[in-house]
């Protein structure tokens, strides 16, 4: 049990160290949430959009954002072609939890900066604070749980 979480804690430093040695996915992902948000404010206009629609654009924006970020710390691995050696040299949920902590870590930063720029840019009003970040870390985790595993 022990090598287990010492593996996923190692697995976890190599990603964080892969990502600030290229910055690749962090900068591609705060690209993607301004070109959204300013998307959709040029096409509103000078329009008020309502809440109800402005929470749908949020959770389509979190998607589209997790699902272009998240399976890259797997397609590296095979890109750089290291992916059977992790696998030869960690146990395999060790690596699934390592890099499972990566994307929650990355969705979370992610989705917190699409929030601020939805209530700064936006002026998305959010009525219920606590059950809105509830279901905001429910949503996002559920989220990466699943696009992690596939």
């Amino acid at each position: 049990m022990n090598d287990f979480f010492q593996n996923t804690v190692e697995i976890f430093k190599k990603e964080l160290k892969s990502e600030f040695r290229t910055k690749y996915v962090l900068n591609s992902l705060l690209m993607f949430v301004l070109i959204c948000v300013s998307v959709i404010r040029f096409a509103a206009g000078d329009e008020k959009i309502d809440n109800e629609i402005l929470t749908g654009l949020f959770w389509v924006t979190i998607f589209f954002a997790s699902v272009s970020s998240l399976a890259r710390t797997f397609i590296k691995e095979q890109d750089k072609e290291t992916s059977i050696a992790l696998k030869l040299t960690s146990v395999v949920d060790s690596v699934y939890s390592g890099k499972l902590i990566f994307n929650l870590i990355l969705s979370y930063v992610t989705g917190l900066i699409s929030l601020i720029l939805f209530v700064l840019i936006m002026n998305y009003e959010i009525k219920n604070f606590s059950g809105f970040m509830l279901f905001f870390f429910l949503g996002n985790t559920g989220l990466v749980i699943i696009l992690t595993s596939i």
